[in-house]
């Protein structure tokens, strides 16, 4: 018997980056952090970047 033949990937498909339930992927240095560690580290870049905006469009 020979074995099945795999399919080879398409050249230029786009491939899904989230599937259902699964979670976006944390950049490298920060996955040592907990996920509540990460959420609060997510919410206060979050409020940062509210916060500069504000800033930037006083001017």
């Amino acid at each position: 018997m020979q074995p099945k033949k795999r399919p080879s990937p398409r050249t230029g498909a786009a491939t899904p980056t989230l599937d259902k339930g699964q979670s976006p992927r944390r950049p490298v240095g920060v996955q040592a952090l907990g996920p509540v560690r990460y959420e609060a580290l997510r919410r206060a870049l979050h409020q940062l970047s509210i916060t500069t905006s504000r800033t930037a469009q006083a001017r």
